[in-house]
């Protein structure tokens, strides 16, 4: 690269997650709205960023197996014994609005608009080097 270039040089890691098979994502919702939500989620080309290859498949009606869902581990007793691994995921705060996160509105997204929050998957390391970690469900 171009040393002289205006952009310049940049060092950052992007961290990539290849699923083997389908992700099931439970959606707690009324039965009034289960319709137009459905509707929408099959309209949706896809999840995550523009390069994601996660899409909708099927919609079905269904509870969850709990055992193969995450879970908050804040206010949760006894979640230390349980077996997993606990993983920081971002979420917005109560005073977090569209502007506050809009990637769009040339401005860098407000740090406290967002929050770390813990959760426990239900998944354990089954082969890890320098470069790449392979999980396997519990």
């Amino acid at each position: 690269m171009d040393t002289a270039s205006p952009l310049g040089r940049t060092f950052g890691i992007r961290e990539y997650v290849l699923f083997d098979g389908n992700i099931g994502i439970y959606l707690d919702t009324q039965k009034d709205d289960i319709e137009e939500i459905s509707k929408a989620f099959k309209n949706i080309q896809h999840f995550g960023t523009s390069d994601s290859i996660c899409l909708c498949l099927e919609n079905t009606v269904t509870e969850p197996v709990l055992e193969r869902c995450i879970k908050p581990c804040i206010g949760k007793e006894g979640m230390l014994r349980e077996n997993g691994i606990v993983f920081l995921l971002s979420d917005f705060t109560d005073k977090t609005s569209f502007e506050d996160i809009n990637p769009f509105a040339g401005e860098k997204m407000k740090k406290e608009s967002m929050i770390l929050k813990p959760y426990l998957f239900p998944m354990q390391v089954a082969k890890k080097d320098r470069n790449c970690t392979v999980y396997q469900r519990i």
